[in-house]
């Protein structure tokens, strides 16, 4: 049976949205008083030091743990499909390869932090958002905007902290074991240890998946664990310990979604590929102090240890013979970060500098040293090595003043000293101002970021004979300029919050790929400009009466602005938009939450995207024309009952001893089995389910 294509309208959920504001609205005299704080969230990330959302001029999106718990995300990147102004596109089924554009740019512009360690790939790659085990996170927080000033290259357009759930001093030690399964024979296993004592907190998990996909050659499987400890040795010391090991495989098969889209391969070219498949194993070790010697001055130094281990392995089969571009191939790489990172805050208050109107001063001084290496090996037709180090040094600085308790104005600077090509300086301003009486917030930021090019872009060699690919040793770093302006709008004690941001981007010195390659014998060149501009609005309504409903909705419109007489190469055509960004999406839920039982709808509708036609390379092709990716309507589906809760059974239930809270889940993606592409010509998975139990000791 052929699946659907079916176009949601936003109208229905923001109607709700508008039905459900409007009841609250009876009730604002009487907002819940001592909520704020969990309503206006601290964020850590915008500027290195807790500040609370409503202060800070970034947009800032903070996914706290009551949205884990209400949509259930199969991974972590699921739940980031919700986020405001992300795009994310996947390449299949679940494993397959998921990357996220900030507002229309780059995939590989966002860095991306496991609560505050560089995870972020060391080549300098597009990080894959398709392997982070949810049961690591209490949440995330995602900056928009360039943030290089603060967090170096990889950071141009913004930044995604992923927060762990670790235990508190004092807190009460628990075990949580989980068990899933669920289409296309995927099985899940959790183990999970949180809990703390007088001085500290710590957290464990150990997790497996097992998917065997929908097609041949398309399982996906993992092992991760992370161990993270906290350990106060007095009230002005922390110290922090983490590690964590990550190993997974995709198995790559070439149906493309042959047999279940209307993007099917031309006829007589129906080879499949049997044996193909990728295997990455990310360790990281990270250690980070917080010392507070005196009221005023704070050092928090921190260092890192990343190692990834990359394959991608081709073994030889049928398809060798009548697809000579896809014979026996194998790729192995080593890559590898050392980072430490060393800022001082400085703190004042108005009082300390004698200046009345000012509430508060921090300033932030930091010097950061990053090793990067790169080692790989490509075996095919011809065999080549890589072995490639860099370093960057880089000094930063910040400053944070709020006067009057309402107006917080941000602004910093950075200097990356580069052994390897020219040295990037970038740099941000920011401002919010509080209108206390009416609850509306103005902000505004601007600034500039840069993106180092990555190991493959400046060195990559590959001869196959057929093919020669050679990388640029002389690329400058991509850059992003940036300016928003939004106004915020809180009610009920910021139970409500109604947000309109615009922005505007340009982007200059774009790598360009081609395989024809450039005048200067390389296949990378800087090449393109492109600007952006969008905006981005979102209402939310956060636990009232038994309900929580989230809404947002964006719109992008990106020209290549300069591609010089044509050499941006299919990428980058001066004229038309970027590729895979829509011009417009949404995305909403509507959670319904009373005592034991949790339901949640989630839909999201994207847009016709421009894309590329891979189809000719299984020809030998190496022309690849745009085409328009079809927009699709996505809904899913959570609901979660808890048969125990605080020990106690639903009526006429029996506990169960030691069992604190016994819970009973099930997931449902693509609910209404829609027919789409995230990524033209790999199509994304039908209705898809994942049910399970999951014990709490």
């Amino acid at each position: 049976m052929a699946r659907r294509r079916s176009l949601l309208s936003p109208i229905p959920l923001f109607a709700a949205l508008a039905l459900l504001l409007a009841a609250a609205g009876d009730s604002l005299a009487q907002a819940p008083q001592g909520r704020e704080l969990l309503l206006d969230p601290l964020t850590v990330t915008a500027t290195r030091t807790p500040r609370p959302v409503s202060t800070v001029g970034d947009s800032v999106e903070v996914f706290a743990q009551d949205r884990i718990e209400l949509t259930l995300p199969t991974d972590f990147g699921d739940l980031l499909r919700q986020g405001i102004g992300l795009n994310m596109d996947q390449t299949g089924a679940r494993g397959a390869t998921a990357s996220i554009r900030i507002r229309g740019s780059e995939n590989n512009f966002t860095s991306v932090l496991l609560d505050g360690f560089k995870l972020t790939p060391p080549d300098g790659d597009v990080f894959d958002y398709a392997h982070i085990p949810a049961e690591w996170l209490r949440g995330a927080e995602v900056l928009r905007g360039p943030q290089s000033s603060l967090y170096g290259s990889d950071a141009a357009a913004g930044v995604i902290n992923l927060l762990l759930d670790l235990g508190r001093p004092g807190e009460r030690p628990s075990l949580e074991t989980a068990f899933r399964f669920g289409s296309d024979s995927t099985f899940e296993e959790v183990l999970k240890a949180k809990g703390g004592w007088e001085k500290g907190g710590y957290l464990a998990t150990l997790s497996r998946v097992d998917s065997e996909g929908r097609y041949t050659n398309d399982g996906y499987y993992r092992t991760a664990a992370l161990g993270a400890l906290d350990y106060f040795p007095s009230p002005a010391a922390k110290l922090r310990l983490l590690v964590m090991g990550n190993r997974n495989r995709r198995d790559q098969t070439s149906d493309a979604g042959a047999t279940n889209t209307e993007f099917r391969l031309p006829a007589g070219l129906t080879d499949r590929e049997l044996n193909a498949y990728q295997d990455a194993a990310d360790q990281m070790a990270g250690a980070s102090l917080e010392l507070r010697p005196t009221r005023w001055l704070e050092y928090v130094p921190r260092a890192s240890f990343y190692q990834r281990d990359f394959t991608f392995h081709d073994p030889a089969d049928a398809l060798d013979v009548t697809r000579p571009f896809f014979s026996e191939f194998k790729s192995d790489n080593t890559q590898t970060r050392y980072l430490t990172d060393h800022p001082v805050n400085l703190r004042f208050t108005g009082q300390d500098l004698r200046w009345d109107a000012l509430t508060s001063s921090v300033t932030t001084l930091g010097f950061q040293w990053e090793e990067e290496r790169f080692f790989q090996t490509v075996r095919g037709t011809q065999s080549t090595t890589q072995n490639h180090t860099r370093l960057a040094r880089s000094l930063y600085f910040q400053e944070q003043l709020t006067f009057w308790d309402r107006l917080t104005l941000t602004g910093g600077a950075r200097v990356d000293d580069y052994d390897k090509g020219a040295d990037d300086v970038t740099g941000k301003l920011s401002a919010s101002y509080l209108f206390e009486r009416t609850g509306t917030r103005v902000r505004g930021a601007a600034g500039n970021g840069a993106k180092r090019p990555s190991f493959n872009d400046l060195f990559f060699f590959s001869d196959q004979g057929f093919l020669v690919l050679r990388g640029n040793p002389n690329l400058k770093s991509e850059r992003q300029e940036s300016w928003e302006a939004g106004v915020d709008q809180y009610l009920l004690g910021r139970q409500i919050v109604l947000s309109a941001t615009y922005f505007e981007n340009t982007l200059k010195d774009l790598i360009s790929f081609s395989f024809a390659g450039f005048p200067n014998g390389t296949n990378f060149e800087n090449i393109s400009k492109v600007e952006t501009k969008g905006v981005e609005l979102s209402a939310a309504l956060v636990d009232y009466r038994d309900f929580t409903v989230r809404a947002n909705w964006n719109y992008l419109d990106t020209v290549v602005a300069d591609d010089r007489g044509g050499r941006g190469g299919q990428d980058f055509m001066a004229g038309q938009g970027l590729l895979r960004r829509p011009h417009w999406w949404w995305t909403g839920s509507v959670s319904y939450h009373p005592g034991r039982f949790r339901g949640t709808l989630i839909l999201q509708q994207v847009g016709q995207r421009p894309d590329r036609d891979f189809t000719p390379l299984i020809e030998g092709s190496f022309t690849f024309p745009r085409v328009h990716n079809a927009g699709y309507a996505r809904t899913d589906l959570a609901l979660a009952y808890d048969l125990i809760r605080d020990g106690k059974p639903v009526p006429g239930g029996v506990s169960l001893p030691g069992v604190r809270r016994l819970t009973v889940e099930l997931k449902v993606n693509n609910l209404l089995d829609e027919d789409y592409d995230d990524v033209f010509g790999f199509n994304a998975p039908g209705i898809n389910w994942l049910a399970g139990i999951r014990f709490h000791f």
